[in-house]
């Protein structure tokens, strides 16, 4: 086998050994004492190409924080003002991020009058705070309590002394309404009829009938009813069947995770930075289920009206229709919030995080619906808007979250260098640990691959020698000998090598790195092997 160069103590700037120093693998007749001192120096050397490799990996990262590169401009909006860095960007995402999430999954308007201290607001049971018309005063504490539970603490001061951070932050909400409105109004049509819940959807009798039940037509001052059809599954009003109309959670998956995400039966995984991935919603929340029914209520109720090519804003009251969508919000909320530990709360948009589960039309629909689906027929259990005795607070809550974890590859720990021949023996005995494999591990390019198999084919031709002068020193035990070697081969794989060539692409100069590791480690492997060989029968 080839000389390899090493890298050791007296190493130059590079990396490089001394000229003069060259480690040579032991050959067949070498002693034992030749064997043992090539190991010593083949250890020696491979902690400091190690230590080199981290010395690089340090330096590397000094130079990335010293140069971040060019940062893009801040665009758009007012900058808070008053507080250390509320004019960055990360500042704007953040608040970008609340807003918008705060929206949809827990209230869908909440003003500025809501950004307040907390101060310890009593609790309040949910059929006293979610009910048309609540009192102002106690709404209002519930809504900044809901805040500061929502919003990291780490930007708690500014709820309440920032105003600039009120004005975005409902600002931000209000165009996440908007946007969350269009979504569903472009998706509900396809997925009522491919759902054959409505048959002409340029008829807007078809439409009105989602909204108004049969009994309650005749009434003229009923324009939706206090739950419509389109809430129930095949709109027709049945014992525990409310929200269980499977057109809901596909409006919500539609909103979270965008449109893309309803083709294939509402099975598609979720791709690239979707709401509902950055927000991390695998559970429903009783407010998620709220906005999406009031939404889904408004569309089909302005689709029913003879002007519906022009439809007012999804504002708390309609100023065209004069309708408190705010109270059928509430209505939905408190029907909910009141029955907080039924399954029909727990499971209604459960398939949320089924991302990559795929079923067809009747098991998806079982699956979507959960527990919620015990059956059309049974009465066992009361519709929701029949309200038992109220829970303190809801079971679901969704968790906006923290910065990312940044965690650093592991490094390969050095090999101390053995001074005794006791040592010496002891180390022979126990193989060089070589780096953990990781999934993320970057494929290694050609390069690699060819010293890798170099590396490997020169190992293979040193072993089948050990083992030929073995078996012709040995007679009869020679099969057994190559046994031994043939599992010590074993040891020493070129999907290893890669794993270590790839940890070194961390460093330049990676090639020189490379080459010192791969020799290292082959020097070492084969000294062991010839040891066994030769001198531990």
């Amino acid at each position: 086998m080839p000389s390899a160069t090493p890298s050791n103590s007296d190493s130059d700037s590079d990396g490089r050994p001394e000229a003069g120093r060259e480690l040579v693998v032991p050959d067949q007749n070498a002693t034992p004492r030749t064997v043992r001192t090539a190991l010593h120096n083949t250890q020696k050397m491979m902690g400091v190409v190690l230590k080199k490799n981290k010395e690089l990996e340090a330096e590397l990262a000094q130079l990335r924080a010293s140069n971040p590169g060019r940062r893009k401009k801040q665009q758009g909006g007012d900058s808070a003002s008053g507080l250390k860095g509320p004019n960055t960007l990360n500042y704007h995402a953040v608040i970008i991020n609340l807003g918008k999430s705060f929206t949809v999954l827990q209230f869908p308007w909440v003003d500025q009058t809501a950004f307040a201290e907390n101060i310890g607001f009593p609790e309040a049971s949910p059929s006293e705070i979610w009910r048309p018309n609540p009192p102002y005063k106690q709404f209002s504490q519930q809504l900044t309590a809901m805040l500061y539970q929502h919003i990291p603490p780490t930007y708690h001061v500014l709820i309440a002394k920032d105003p600039d951070f009120a004005h975005h932050f409902c600002g931000y909400g209000s165009a996440e309404r908007s946007t969350a409105l269009k979504t569903i109004k472009t998706e509900l049509t396809r997925l009522l009829l491919t759902k054959k819940l409505i048959a002409n959807a340029e008829d807007p009798k078809a439409w009105r009938d989602l909204v108004v039940w049969h009994e309650d037509t005749t009434k003229e001052d009923v324009k939706i009813s206090p739950y419509p059809p389109i809430l129930y599954r095949a709109s027709k009003k049945k014992p525990n069947g409310l929200m269980k109309n499977p057109v809901l959670p596909l409006c919500a998956r539609a909103i979270l995770f965008g449109p893309a995400s309803l083709q294939d039966n509402g099975t598609r995984r979720p791709q690239g930075a979707t709401l509902g991935v950055m927000w991390r919603v695998k559970e429903p929340t009783t407010g998620l289920i709220s906005f999406v029914c009031t939404v889904v209520v408004f569309i089909c109720y302005w689709s029913s009206r003879p002007d519906s090519s022009k439809p007012e804003n999804f504002e708390p009251t309609g100023s065209t229709s004069k309708i408190s969508f705010r109270d059928i919000y509430m209505r939905f909320r408190r029907a909910l919030e009141s029955k907080a530990e039924d399954p029909i709360t727990k499971s209604i948009i459960l398939f949320l995080a089924r991302q990559s589960s795929h079923f067809d039309e009747d098991e998806e629909l079982e699956n979507a619906m959960g527990n919620m689906s015990l059956g059309e027929e049974s009465s066992d259990e009361d519709s929701l808007t029949v309200l038992p005795v109220a829970s303190a607070q809801p079971a679901v809550r969704a968790v906006i979250p923290a910065p990312p974890h940044v965690t650093t590859p592991p490094i390969v720990p050095a090999l101390m260098p053995v001074t005794s021949d006791e040592e010496l023996d002891e180390s022979i005995a126990s193989p060089i640990r070589r780096p953990h494999r990781r999934s993320h591990t970057r494929v290694p390019d050609s390069d690699d691959e060819a010293i890798a198999s170099a590396a490997v084919s020169q190992h293979n031709q040193a072993v089948a020698s050990a083992a030929d002068s073995q078996r012709n020193e040995a007679g009869g035990s020679a099969a057994e000998h190559r046994l031994d070697l043939e599992n010590k081969l074993s040891r020493l794989k070129v999907a290893d090598l890669k794993s270590i060539l790839a940890e070194a692409q961390h460093f330049p100069p990676s090639k020189t790195v490379k080459k010192d590791l791969v020799a290292m480690i082959l020097a070492h492997n084969v000294a062991t092997d010839i040891y066994h060989a030769r001198f531990s029968a």
